[in-house]
């Protein structure tokens, strides 16, 4: 059976016919598309409390504000914006210079609400925005600023800065055209953060240069997980250099976070801060914290002769980081009244504290007391009492070099025959005290001879 078409055998009737489907289709799609792209580029209208988030500290006044971005032909707007109120209170809301619906005429703008009211509720302030241009003011595009809000910070903590929801509508926000009609838009609420408080405290309080230091931070106003790192920087000084060290704060529970500051000499000089960074990226310092390195322990004192040596020999000493033997004092009671008192020597060979025991006759096979002081840099003193006991020789010695020998002689031997006021009298070679120099004292040398101790 043969086949009849409408269009006919015609070949060129069936082209002109299929460029008409094409132009229709294609007439169709660039109208869904020009629909499509409308709507997209209303939805990317976008009502925002900017900067966000913002961070503070107590006491200080902060500013935001609320940002329209790609509206087209606004006309009007009307919103609410809340807060919490144990955290912020609004001080002033104002329409700068250049906002975003500033009309031509001033006169061609109608404020119906622009009020603010931080005790709203029990728990939260509101400010109530509600702004028109009037004709023949023309419906605004773009981008800019509707108003901006100063806020004071009244303790630690977060607050979001929240657009009214209005439920049911095209968006949070009320934005008029110039055509009455409702902007469908979306908003982005702000964030108002305070710097946490770090609570700083060290352990021990005044460091000697015995002491690891631990400081120990407790941070508030800021969650637990919202806390990236925090950093213990401490600096140190001296005269024999300083540097800057830096050490990772560990938790240790209940938003408290502990580092060490290593041990360091005696009189070192140590600085330190405490560094947080929080998950937005912020950071806080803390206040600057200081202390001097102390010396609080006395030198340690131990005797290296016996109670016959002449030459008393001590060992007084303090640790490498200390701050050191200053001076060492030995004092020997003379008798009931008096004791006879002098300044130690320092061998900086042998490291010993050295002093010569003085020798008058009534000494000899005595038992005398006697007390070796020493004091550190740092002020600190420390004593012992001990005993000497004189020998005979010790008059012999007349170079006090604890030995008898031809340097005791010789001294004898150049003041020989002289007595006081002679050009050769030596005191020291009149060792019977008669005030004369004769066999009777290099006798005694003679007697001695060898003599050591």
């Amino acid at each position: 059976m043969k086949e009849y078409s409408i269009w006919g055998d015609n070949p060129t009737m069936k082209q002109i016919m299929a460029g008409l489907i094409m132009m229709i289709l294609t007439a169709c799609i660039c109208l869904e598309l020009s629909l499509t792209t409308s709507s997209f580029q209303q939805a990317l209208a976008n009502v925002s409390v900017l900067p966000r988030p913002v961070y503070s500290n107590p006491g200080q006044q902060v500013t935001v504000d609320v940002n329209i971005s790609d509206i087209a032909n606004l006309f009007a707007y009307d919103t609410s914006v809340w807060y919490q109120n144990y955290f912020v209170n609004a001080t002033a809301v104002i329409r700068p210079v250049g906002h975003f619906l500033e009309p031509s005429n001033p006169a061609n703008e109608l404020v119906l609400k622009w009020e603010i009211k931080n005790d709203y509720n029990a728990t939260h302030g509101r400010i109530w925005l509600s702004y028109t241009l009037l004709a023949p003011e023309a419906g605004r595009s773009g981008s800019g600023i509707l108003a901006r809000i100063t806020f004071l910070i009244k303790t630690g903590g977060s607050s979001h800065i929240v657009l009214n929801d209005y439920p049911g509508r095209d968006g949070p926000v009320k934005l008029a055209g110039a055509d009455t009609l409702p902007i469908p838009h979306t908003a982005t609420d702000g964030m108002l953060i305070t710097g946490p408080s770090l609570g700083v405290s060290r352990v021990p309080d005044s460091p000697s240069y015995r002491d690891h230091v631990t400081v120990t931070v407790l941070v508030t106003g800021l969650e637990e997980g919202d806390v990236q790192a925090i950093i213990l920087s401490h600096s140190y000084s001296s005269v024999n250099g300083s540097g800057v060290a830096n050490s990772t704060m560990i938790s240790t529970g209940g938003n408290t976070y502990t580092a060490n500051i290593p041990q360091y000499p005696y009189s070192v000089s140590v600085g330190y801060k405490v560094y947080l960074v929080d998950d937005w990226g912020y950071w806080s310092v803390s206040n600057a914290y200081n202390y001097a390195v102390i010396d609080n322990i006395p030198p340690q004192i131990s005797l290296v002769t016996n109670s016959s040596s002449r030459i008393l020999k001590a060992n007084i000493t303090e640790p490498a980081n200390a701050s050191g033997v200053d001076k060492a004092y030995f004092s020997l009671k003379m008798d009931e009244w008096n004791w006879w008192n002098t300044t130690m020597n320092f061998d900086i060979n042998t490291r010993l504290w050295t002093v010569t025991i003085p020798f008058e006759p009534s000494f000899v096979n005595q038992t005398l007391d006697c007390v070796i002081t020493a004091r550190d840099r740092a002020g600190n003193n420390a004593s012992t009492s001990s005993v000497v006991q004189p020998s005979a020789w010790w008059g012999a010695d007349i170079n006090s070099d604890s030995c008898v020998d031809i340097f005791d002689l010789v001294p004898v031997a150049v003041a020989f025959s002289s007595k006081p006021g002679d050009p050769n009298w030596n005191t020291l070679a009149d060792i019977n005290n008669d005030s004369l120099v004769d066999i009777f004292d290099i006798a005694v040398i003679a007697l001695n001879f060898g003599e050591t101790g």
